[in-house]
C-alpha cells in the first residue's frame, strides 16, 4: 500500500475476496443498480470513547469502500479479515546515533 492508495494487487485480491464472499445480489440496496466501484485507498473511522471523546491515532478498524456509481450508497469491509492489511512497524523516533 505504497503512498497511501491501494497496489493493483490489492485491489485485485479485495475484488476476489468480495466475489467469493457477497452472496446473492449485487444490486444496490438504495437504487438498485449494479455499478460499483472500488475506492483507491484504505479508511479507517475515528473511535470514541463512552465519554464520547474522539480518539485520533488510536484504535483503527481499516476498511476498503465499495461505492455504489450511482447514488453514492457506501459498503464498508474489514481489509484485515481479506488478510491485505499489514501493520508496518513504526520508525524509531531517536534517530540520534548515540
Amino acid at each position: 500500500m505504497a503512498g497511501g492508495g491501494l497496489s493493483e494487487l490489492d485491489k485485485q485480491k479485495i475484488l476476489d475476496w468480495l466475489n467469493r464472499k457477497w452472496a446473492g445480489s449485487k444490486a444496490c440496496t438504495i437504487c438498485g443498480t449494479n455499478r460499483w466501484t472500488l475506492s483507491d485507498h484504505i479508511v479507517a473511522p475515528m473511535t470514541s470513547g463512552p465519554d464520547g471523546d474522539i480518539s485520533i491515532g488510536g484504535v483503527t478498524y481499516p476498511q476498503a469502500m465499495v461505492i455504489c456509481n450511482n447514488c453514492g450508497n457506501t459498503h464498508y469491509f474489514n481489509v484485515a479479515m481479506m488478510g491485505i492489511w499489514r501493520k508496518e512497524p513504526k520508525p524509531s523516533e531517536d534517530k540520534s546515533d548515540g
